[in-house]
């Protein structure tokens, strides 16, 4: 960051993501010189803690706007959908809440039986609105897909590692009657631009990973050394996912173009905002 900003480029800053959590960042920012580039230290530490909560709630709301769309259905348009929910992380736990509490019919999975057994154990009385599915190592290695192959639904929501959609699952995702992608997971298609346009012709609304689940980086800004005031509206801001999504879409179905295109054209827009 020295160098980057001797060259009069603003420095990069590290935030909690997959396998990391605050008290790393602490333990980044206590030892040694401290390090200011490293955010979402605890609220102890006057940080900002974790971000999965804010991520959580952008991209349930995001599913919400995408569902609307897709099914026609405005008034709680999650209500009675089959939910495949891949992740059961610090973001995917809290995902499937949420879904509980809109009436979504949730099958859950994730590669930790330990991790199904903590929302089995959070969720308490609702567990049971929820379909826990585990499958070991050795079922996973025969068929890292397997749970796509087994499941149909209405929805797919990567909360896990990505890349999981590609050519083979573009096809299980279709068979099995999925109508709708939208996840907090990173880097959810294998090939950005084929992939994202072979689902648009087929028929099925991928929403854009960066808008979905931009809440949590959101949250984990208000850190930054420029905010004056930080909000206390994180919730409107997350849940503000939803209108981001809207937007994208109206580009996307006036211009007969997959999402993501259609979200790039308003990055593209305001990148050059402000590099005026």
């Amino acid at each position: 960051n020295g160098f980057r900003i001797g060259r009069g480029v603003n420095p990069y800053y590290t935030a909690e993501d997959m396998n990391t959590t605050s008290t790393d960042f602490n333990q980044m920012f206590s030892e040694g010189p401290k390090t200011k580039y490293a955010i979402c230290k605890s609220l102890e530490l006057g940080g900002t803690g974790n971000p999965s909560p804010y991520t959580a709630i952008g991209t349930v709301y995001s599913m919400i706007e995408g569902a609307k769309r897709t099914f026609g259905v405005h008034e709680n348009s999650l209500e009675g959908r089959v939910v495949l929910l891949e992740g059961a992380g610090n973001c995917g736990r809290e995902v499937a809440k949420h879904l509980v509490h809109y009436d979504a019919k949730v099958i859950l999975t994730d590669i930790k039986e330990s991790a199904l057994r903590r929302v089995k154990l959070e969720l308490g009385d609702h567990a049971d609105k929820v379909k826990f599915v585990f499958y070991d190592q050795k079922q996973l290695k025969k068929d890292p897909f397997i749970f796509l192959r087994e499941n149909k639904g209405d929805i797919y929501s990567p909360c896990a590692k990505g890349p999981t959609i590609n050519e083979e699952t573009r096809k299980l995702l279709h068979k099995n009657g999925i109508k709708l992608i939208a996840g907090s997971a990173n880097n959810q298609l294998s090939d950005e631009k084929n992939d994202s346009e072979v689902l648009h012709y087929m028929g099925i609304l991928s929403l854009p990973d960066y808008v979905v689940n931009g809440a949590g980086l959101i949250n984990a800004r208000q850190e930054l050394p420029d905010i004056i005031h930080r909000t206390d509206n994180m919730v409107d801001l997350a849940r503000g996912r939803g209108n981001v999504i809207s937007r994208t879409l109206d580009i996307s179905t006036k211009g007969n173009a997959p999402p993501l295109e259609a979200v790039q054209r308003i990055v593209d827009r305001k990148l050059k905002e402000a590099e005026k």
